[in-house]
């Protein structure tokens, strides 16, 4: 017997020296290495082609750009990266006339990653020519260019558009031959742009990853050896591509080319350092929600947002639960930078002059409790058209315009500023007392127009309940995606289901949405038009950021709050839940270029992984 356990003890003593037998990395790394899941396949790896959120999420962590989102701050505030300080403005002379210039100058010391253009070797520094190329780039229409609007009030820029249309796609090499009239490098470090008046969105286009530096031999070589840009351009971020299998994975590995270019202070306990603080990040693509959450139990993710479907799992309202807690695994969240509600049709015959009406359907229903039943913590009121973490959002702005972070509270301000008379008072006030359309003696019966959704019975029957509990009849009709964004361009509702996410940090983006000449495009939807909001609007453009142009970002809000022209309903926040060898993450709700700020601990993270993979039990 003695000699049998003898046998078996040898026999199983090399499975507690080895690798945990279900490691789907087949080792785990010594180096610092960060384990994530990708959700799909990046539609395209080129910057300017680039518009959905996994193809930004690879470029703006393998691609500088000449300003970035400090880490740290909050409201957002833009900071240089690639640029060595922030843009110079002022008046000059061009072609006999004053205009406006945005100046800036690069820094020097960035190369480019190991990459086909270079051989295969780390490549030459980054230069403002460089730069200059990607915005000609960004003047082709026939690539579809994500940032094309940011760019089109440079002097010349749609005229060189419009005569890279007039030229063949395939002319190759000399595509982007000629220059944009108000584009010019000045110096040897320096790029300047020349507009007709201030343009202060204009910074916003080289904080995205659309505008990712490319040196214009590589373009010429990728051209001539027929290799297509979709595949990506030479990284002149903090990590590079190493390896990519469609469908499969992304391998990150820190760019040597990024080598002392940048230092920042991550966490007080540390102080500075230079970044990227990861040596390598493995993104492995899994479709499946379950097993996604069975890797990250297994230890093998380190980080991964936690939906609806795994919230109660893991929270106990705002708290991880005692089971989490135990294995040491740590939370945060973060608002996103979108905002939910519901839009109104002004065109409307009924529910366009009646301000009266609005108000009255929108406090028919309790944001609150909407979010209660259908988001769990996972939302927060909106307080306002701004979300929080912009200039002019819920942390800096409320109903008395003081400072406070109480969005629930702000919410509630919001709610007895505008419904304090009550759905009753409000809907006599609309003139159908009791409720009652007095044209035809019927109840009153609104209509509004959603796209069908998964779960959107639920959310229907909490609307149409809402309306009949306050004296009103609401009827919800539901299409099919593309008829659904018809109605919504034509004009044909009365009430729409509505959101907005933000291209850019900048309160801007957002009351673009309600600007009176806007009107005609598919911007304005609502047909809102209030003379002093547009002349507001047009004051924030010429505006930085400061105590004046929030005091103005104030009286747009409660001019927008007085005149209805849609219900404020939400914004979302993510949850994010992360192993303690992966060091405490800032939440960043703008998620660019983000991942050089991460640091793991492998010795850590390997007995962590060992204990909860074994063959005798652990784990959870």
């Amino acid at each position: 017997m003695i000699l049998r356990v003898c046998v078996v003890v040898a026999l199983l003593l090399p499975l507690f020296c080895r690798e945990p037998l279900n490691n789907p990395y087949g080792s785990l790394d010594d180096r610092a290495v960060h384990y994530l899941p990708l959700s799909d396949d990046p539609k395209t790896l080129d910057p300017v082609r680039a518009t959905d959120v996994v193809s930004f999420s690879i470029i703006s962590n393998t691609h500088s750009t000449a300003y970035e989102y400090d880490y740290h701050a909050r409201p957002l505030r833009l900071v240089p990266l690639l640029a060595s300080e922030m843009p110079e403005e002022k008046t000059v002379l061009f072609e006999g006339r004053p205009v406006h210039a945005f100046r800036f100058r690069v820094k020097k010391g960035l190369r480019y990653a190991p990459d086909f253009c270079f051989d295969g070797k780390t490549g030459p520094e980054v230069t403002p020519d460089d730069v200059i190329f990607t915005i000609k780039r960004t003047a082709d229409r026939s690539l579809s260019p994500y940032a094309y609007p940011l760019l089109e009030r440079i002097i010349g820029f749609n005229e060189y558009a419009d005569e890279l249309e007039k030229r063949s796609v395939d002319k190759g090499e000399d595509r982007y031959k000629g220059n944009i009239r108000g584009v010019s490098r000045f110096d040897d470090d320096g790029i300047q742009i020349l507009l007709e008046k201030p343009d202060l969105q204009l910074i916003y286009f080289f904080a995205i990853p659309s505008s990712a530096p490319m040196p214009e031999a590589c373009y010429r070589r990728m051209v001539a050896a027929g290799r297509s840009i979709e595949e990506g351009i030479p990284a002149s971020g903090a990590f590079y591509i190493k390896d990519r299998r469609l469908q499969s994975h992304i391998v990150l590995e820190k760019n040597p080319g990024y080598a002392g270019f940048q230092r920042y202070t991550v966490s007080p306990e540390r102080g500075e350092q230079e970044l990227p603080l990861l040596d390598e990040v493995r993104l492995t693509e899994v479709k499946s929600g379950p097993t996604l959450w069975r890797l990250f139990l297994q230890g093998y993710m380190d980080r991964i947002s936690v939906g609806q479907d795994t919230f109660d799992q893991v929270f106990d309202g705002h708290d991880v639960t005692e089971r989490f807690q135990k294995q040491g695994i740590y939370s945060d969240s973060d608002s996103e930078l979108v905002t939910y509600g519901l839009l109104f049709n002004l065109q409307d015959p009924v529910v366009g002059p009646n301000v009266w009406l609005r108000r009255a359907v929108a406090c028919s229903f309790n944001i609150e409790d909407l979010i209660a039943r259908f988001y769990r913590n996972r939302a927060v009121p909106a307080a306002g058209l701004i979300p929080p973490g912009i200039e002019g959002g819920t942390e800096n702005t409320n109903m008395s315009g003081s400072a406070s972070g109480d969005a629930d509270g702000i919410a509630e301000q919001r709610r007895a500023y505008q419904c304090a008379e009550g759905v009753p008072t409000l809907l006599a006030r609309a003139g159908y007392p009791g409720g009652v359309d007095p044209a035809t003696g019927n109840r009153l019966t609104l209509r509004m127009v959603d796209i069908a959704r998964a779960g959107g019975t639920a959310i229907y029957r909490f609307y149409t309940e809402s309306a009949e509990a306050n004296g009103w009849t609401l009827k919800i009709d539901v299409y099919d995606t593309p008829t659904y964004f018809e109605k919504r361009m034509k004009k044909e509702f009365q009430i729409t289901t509505w959101a907005w996410g933000a291209d850019y940090a900048d309160p801007q983006n957002f009351y673009q949405l309600f600007y009176g000449p806007n009107r005609s495009g598919t911007l304005n939807e609502s047909s809102y038009d209030n003379p002093e909001f547009n002349a507001l609007y047009l004051e924030i453009l010429a505006m930085h950021p400061g105590p004046e142009r929030r005091n103005r970002l104030r009286r747009m809000d409660a001019i927008l709050k007085r005149d209805v022209p849609l219900m404020l309903s939400h914004h979302p926040v993510l949850y994010s839940i992360s192993w303690p060898y992966l060091d405490p993450v800032v939440p960043h709700p703008v998620n660019f270029n983000q991942l050089k700020y991460r640091s793991v601990r492998p010795k850590l993270r390997r007995e962590k992984v060992k204990a909860l993979n074994s063959i005798f039990g652990g784990g959870f």
